[in-house]
């Protein structure tokens, strides 16, 4: 399910897209991830012969940053960029169901919802960035791509599989 909400989604919405943010260029492509370097274990990417909760989290942002590079690799020269970023913790319920230690502690680390906004935004919107792509940014800098994702082989490869995995 982490998997499928967190990385086929998008790859879905965003191939049912391609057609009209051609036609709009410039347009752009964000992916909202983290800078995980887990590696994606293609031969379990659903997690079903073995889960956690963390590792299944860990793949599907590794999933997103192999997405966003990959194509951008495959957008060169169409007008259409695609760049990751993390916007950082996020104050949120999406963590009510932790201990209450564990919601304390990120609550404490997390941003407001409006602080974290800044990232995605400048990165949406910047007359700056409107000819970057395949980059990933946080706090408005791209930094260098997380271990694993430049790994363009594996991107390929994810691509391939979730082209299958979505029918697209």
């Amino acid at each position: 399910l982490m998997f499928g909400v967190n990385h086929l989604a998008p790859f879905l919405l965003t191939n049912l897209l391609l057609d009209t943010l051609k036609n709009s260029a410039p347009s752009r492509v964000i992916c909202v991830s983290a800078p995980s370097t887990t590696s994606i274990a293609f031969d379990d990417l659903q997690s079903e012969k073995k889960f956690s909760s963390l590792r299944a989290f860990g793949m599907s942002k590794a999933a997103n940053l192999y997405f966003a590079f990959e194509l951008a690799k495959r957008l060169q020269e169409t007008g259409v960029t695609s760049n990751a970023l993390h916007p950082g913790l996020v104050k949120s319920n999406l963590m009510n169901e932790m201990p209450a230690a564990a919601r304390f502690l990120i609550n404490l680390l997390s941003a407001s919802p409006e602080k974290a906004s800044a990232n995605p935004i400048y990165v949406a919107t910047s007359p700056d960035l409107e000819q970057v792509t395949g980059k990933f940014f946080v706090k408005m800098k791209p930094v260098k791509l997380p271990k694993g994702s430049e790994n363009e082989e594996a991107r390929a490869r994810l691509w391939e599989v979730s082209e299958k995995l979505t029918r697209k």
